[in-house]
């Protein structure tokens, strides 16, 4: 039930309002949770780092919560590096893009 809301309210964000004044806090709170997240992660849990962290990054106001957006990006990366995409190397580093 609150996985839903919160999920809704994210759509919301992403899809029409482009607006929330409670993303930053709720993205505070699934730090929290996505610290807890079990390895391998569940497929609702990628789906979720699919369908709401990543859209998320395109959204004109995440400078408002971008710091909180990015600890949530990188803690699901360290669960599963697979969730990243190599782009390129510079300079003998690997760049990703998630």
């Amino acid at each position: 039930m609150i996985r839903k809301a919160i999920t809704d309210n994210f759509h919301i964000l992403i899809h029409e309002i482009h607006k929330f004044n409670g993303a930053s806090e709720l993205l505070d709170i699934l730090a929290s949770i996505i610290s807890g997240f079990a390895v391998p992660l569940r497929e609702e849990h990628v789906v979720f780092f699919k369908s709401i962290i990543i859209p998320l990054h395109k959204v004109q106001t995440s400078t408002l919560y971008f710091d909180n957006l990015i600890r949530c990006s990188m803690l699901f990366l360290t669960k599963d590096s697979s969730l990243a995409i190599p782009v390129s190397y510079y300079d003998d580093n690997l760049i990703l893009i998630i």
